[in-house]
C-alpha cells in the first residue's frame, strides 16, 4: 500500500496534477540513508535539491498510531528538507485526517515542513495533498552525494552472506567508543575474517580458505589474482620474494585509502549493511542487524532461518519487492517479445528513468553500458531464490522477460 500511495505520488508530481510550489516536476525515488529514524520512502528534488521523507500508515493503524507518526516525521528532519505523512481518511471509525490536518494549520505548519496526504482508506483510492508544506519553513542544508544515490534499493555486489554475517560481528564486538568506528570494524572484519588472521598476505601461495558461499560453498579467495601476479614476477627475477609480500600487505592494507583493494570492498560491503539497515553511519547493529547476527549464532551462518530472514530484508528493507513487482507489471503489461535480455533492461531502465525511479540521463548512457545498471540484481535474486528455475521465459518468438519465483516471494512476505 505505501508502495502503490508514493508511486503515485511521484506521478502527480512529475506530471504537474499536483501543485508544483513545493515539489518541483524533477523529483525521483531515492533511498534513505537514515537507519533511524528511517522514512517509509525518499524522494529527492533535483530542481530545488531537497530530500523529501514521507510516513505511511495503513487503514489498520491506531489513532495512537497515526499522532506517533506526527513525531516520527519530526525526527525525519535529521536527513530531510521537508516530510508528508500519509494518513487513511478514517481509523478506528474516527475522522483521524480531518484532525491531524487541523493539528498541523493549528499548530505546526507556519514553523515546521511537514504535509499531509490524505487517501480513502483500503481501496488507496483519490490520495491528495490535503496540508501542503510551507515553503517559508522548508529547512535549509546541505546534501552529501551519497544521500541522492541513483537507487532506492540495497545494491548487492559480490558480497556472500557468510560474509555479510562476519561482518555484523564485527560490528557488534568492537567497543562503542571508536572514533572512527566504521574504520575500526572494518579493519577488525578485513584482517581476521576476510584474510583469515592476516594468513592471506602472510605467504605468496594460495591459503585455506576462509569464507563460503552459502548455495554451493563455492570459496571465496582473496588476492588469488594478485598472488599469482607477484609470483611470477619472482619466477621472473624481477622481484624478490620479501619485496613481494610487503607489496602484496600493502596492497591489502585496509588504512589504504583511496581507491584499493580494501576500499573498494569495503564501498560495496558496508554500503549495502546501511541500506539494509542492518548498521547505523557508526557501524552499530541496528536492532534488525542485532536480530540478524543473533540468528546466525544460534542456528549458524548458513541456516534455513537465517538465509529467510536475509531475504525478507532484501525484499522490504532493500526495497527489492518494490524493484520486483515493477519488473514483473513492466514485463506483464508489454504484449511483446524483447529481443533480449539486453533489450529487456535497456527498455526497462528508460521505462524506470521516465517514472523517476532511477537516474540513467544521456551523457551517462555514453559512458557505461546501460545494461550495467541491474545486472547484479538479477544475480542476487538467482541466489535468494526469487527467480524460478530458469532465469528467464524465452520461446522461439524471443525474449518474454524474467520469471520470479513467487511461491517462494510470497513465503518470505509472511514470514
Amino acid at each position: 500500500m505505501a508502495k502503490e500511495i508514493t508511486d503515485f505520488a511521484i506521478g502527480s508530481w512529475r506530471s504537474g496534477t499536483w501543485s508544483n510550489a513545493v515539489v518541483s516536476r524533477r523529483v525521483r525515488t531515492v533511498a534513505s540513508r537514515s537507519s533511524f529514524p528511517s522514512p517509509d520512502a525518499t524522494f529527492f528534488d533535483e530542481e530545488n535539491k531537497r530530500l523529501i521523507g514521507f510516513e505511511f500508515k495503513p487503514p489498520t493503524e491506531t489513532k495512537r498510531g497515526i499522532l506517533t507518526a506526527v513525531g516520527q516525521v519530526f525526527g525525519y528532519s535529521d536527513h530531510c528538507h521537508l516530510s508528508y505523512i500519509i494518513c487513511p481518511k478514517v481509523v478506528e471509525e474516527f475522522a483521524i485526517s480531518e484532525y491531524v490536518n487541523d493539528l498541523f494549520l493549528r499548530s505546526f505548519r507556519s514553523r515546521f515542513p511537514l504535509g499531509l496526504i490524505e487517501y480513502q482508506n483500503e481501496r488507496l483510492e483519490s490520495p491528495f495533498i490535503r496540508c501542503d508544506v510551507d515553503v517559508s519553513t522548508i529547512l535549509l542544508k546541505e546534501i552529501e552525494a551519497e544521500e541522492t544515490r541513483d537507487r532506492f534499493w540495497a545494491k548487492h555486489q559480490d558480497m556472500p552472506f557468510h560474509a555479510l554475517y562476519l561482518l555484523l560481528e564485527s560490528a557488534y564486538i568492537l567497543p562503542d567508543f571508536k572514533t572512527d568506528r566504521l574504520g575500526e570494524v572494518w579493519t577488525h572484519f578485513w584482517n581476521i575474517h576476510y584474510l583469515n588472521n592476516r594468513k592471506v598476505v602472510l605467504t605468496l601461495d594460495d591459503t585455506e580458505p576462509n569464507i563460503f558461499w552459502h548455495k554451493d560453498d563455492k570459496p571465496i579467495r582473496p588476492a588469488q589474482k594478485k598472488k599469482a601476479e607477484l609470483r611470477k614476477l619472482v619466477e621472473k627475477g624481477q622481484l624478490s620474494t620479501r619485496d613481494a609480500l610487503t607489496a602484496l600487505q600493502q596492497w591489502a592494507d585496509p588504512r589504504k585509502k583511496g581507491d584499493c583493494y580494501s576500499s573498494s570492498y569495503k564501498k560495496n560491503f558496508v554500503t549495502l549493511l546501511k541500506h539494509l539497515r542492518l548498521i547505523d553511519d557508526n557501524a552499530r547493529l541496528t536492532p534488525s542487524g542485532f536480530e540478524l547476527l543473533k540468528l546466525g549464532k544460534v542456528y549458524g551462518h548458513n541456516s534455513s532461518l537465517f538465509l529467510d530472514a536475509i531475504k525478507r530484508e532484501f525484499l522490504f528493507s532493500g526495497k527489492h519487492l518494490d524493484l520486483i513487482l515493477d519488473l514483473d507489471s513492466f514485463c506483464k503489461d508489454r504484449n511483446y517479445f524483447f529481443r533480449s535480455k539486453d533489450q529487456l533492461w535497456e527498455d526497462f531502465t528508460s521505462y524506470y528513468d521516465n517514472l523517476g525511479k532511477v537516474k540513467w540521463n544521456d551523457s551517462r548512457r555514453k559512458k557505461e553500458n546501460q545494461n550495467e545498471q541491474f545486472r547484479y540484481e538479477e544475480i542476487i535474486w538467482g541466489k535468494l531464490d526469487f527467480l524460478n528455475g530458469q532465469s528467464a521465459i524465452s520461446t522461439a518468438g524471443g525474449f518474454k522477460g524474467l520469471y520470479f519465483n513467487w511461491p517462494e516471494i510470497t513465503r518470505i512476505c509472511s514470514l
